[in-house]
């Protein structure tokens, strides 16, 4: 198939989970033989495809980067080549190429919406305050990209129940967010004998903000009571003024590269999740569970890991009070505890977001949009009258 992958920029893996969660996603197109072109509509201040190599990465993985950006880059591949398929991630570029979209109704579309936005942004303004409208906002975007998509996928059952129950329709259905290979899943020869909590998370994203805040101001002084002096440190972008209050025992390595955040992993004994708000997978937890280190984490934590639509048996120590989080965390100082913990976490994980999970999951979601009956008949006019048909489609 030609495939064309529509986001925000273009995707960093190294820089943010979602960034990472594209990157996999076009990993597995190119190993799925699809041809790939991704097109960026200029969003991300932070990519500067003429300079910081991004798109020499991505053309080694083997798709085509757009050379324009913007909703007009889009009309002009749609306009040009044959497209099969147009797979858009989140609400906001989602928005943005809607009356593009809007002009070739006989392409199928993909909607990945990594969370739900809005229910996010809910949580979050519940618990810290802030403007009311983001939310809805959020949620004005996100039902249009729910009405203009064939198949719309999200990172667990409960996220794609959820749209379901809120369209009418049974379009939407949960696939793997990460996609792990041998590297993701290579655990220490022996088990881990690391010390120290390992939190992963930039400052860019509110979470991992309060994550971190949580974590210094009300967990590490807990452990220190009970004897565990742990140190703590933070992987991610952390600019100075953010760190404000954060120095007490806290290390910040700032952006590492795959190879320095696995040793991380293995050179720590437990990752620390306290998260209290945020929705979607998370790649730290996942990440975690791949490389054998045992995971402490809250109720928002676990409850993006597709692992757990069908067992919460996957080793992952979940508690949202305080003390009970510092309790999980002192009693993984267990060898027998930890190493227990981690064999479960990885064959979980192994089993979710394994390439092999992962490329069928996809393209499976691939031949449900595009309507292959097997046939070779896919598109035409018949399809469009039925698309057409469909409520809210394109309009």
């Amino acid at each position: 198939m030609n495939v064309v992958v529509v986001d925000a920029g273009l995707p960093v893996a190294t820089r943010s989970a979602g960034e990472r969660a594209v990157v996999d996603q076009l990993d597995a197109l190119a190993a799925l033989d699809h041809r790939v072109t991704v097109v960026a509509l200029g969003r991300d201040p932070g990519c500067d495809p003429g300079t910081d190599g991004t798109v020499d990465d991505l053309t080694g993985r083997g798709v085509t980067v757009h050379p324009s950006v913007g909703p007009d880059a889009l009309r002009a591949v749609l306009g040009t080549s044959a497209v099969d398929v147009v797979v858009v991630h989140r609400p906001g570029p989602a928005l943005a190429v809607g009356p593009v979209l809007a002009e070739h109704p006989t392409v199928p579309v993909v909607y990945m919406g990594h969370d739900l936005h809005a229910d996010r942004i809910g949580d979050e303004t519940a618990l810290l305050g802030g403007d009311p409208r983001r939310a809805r906002l959020a949620a004005v975007a996100e039902r249009a990209a729910w009405a203009r998509a064939d198949v719309v996928t999200y990172p667990t059952a409960a996220e794609a129940t959820a749209v379901r129950e809120r369209t009418g329709r049974e379009h939407a259905v949960a696939v793997p967010y990460y996609r792990l290979t041998a590297p993701d899943l290579a655990r220490p020869t022996p088990p881990h004998a690391g010390s120290g909590l390992l939190l992963v998370g930039g400052a860019a994203h509110a979470p991992n903000r309060d994550a971190v805040r949580e974590a210094v101001t009300t967990l590490l002084p807990r452990l220190r009571a009970q004897g565990v002096d742990d140190p703590l440190t933070v992987v991610g972008e952390w600019p100075a003024a953010a760190r404000t209050g954060l120095d007490d025992g806290v290390r910040f390595t700032g952006r590492v590269s795959d190879a320095e955040l696995r040793a991380l992993h293995h050179d720590h004994r437990v990752l620390l999740a306290p998260l209290r708000f945020g929705a979607g997978a998370k790649r730290k937890i996942v990440a975690a569970m791949g490389l054998g280190l045992p995971v402490v984490t809250t109720s928002v934590g676990a409850r993006g890991a597709l692992v757990r639509d069908a067992t919460t048996d996957d080793g992952v120590s979940v508690a949202d009070d305080p003390d009970a989080i510092t309790r999980a965390v002192a009693t993984l100082a267990d060898p027998a505890v930890a190493r227990s913990n981690a064999d479960r976490a990885h064959a979980a994980v192994t089993a979710a977001y394994g390439t092999g999970p992962y490329d069928r999951a996809l393209a499976a979601v691939l031949i449900a949009a595009v309507g292959d009956d097997g046939s070779g008949n896919r598109g035409g006019p018949a399809r469009s009258a039925t698309r057409a048909a469909q409520p809210g489609r394109h309009q």
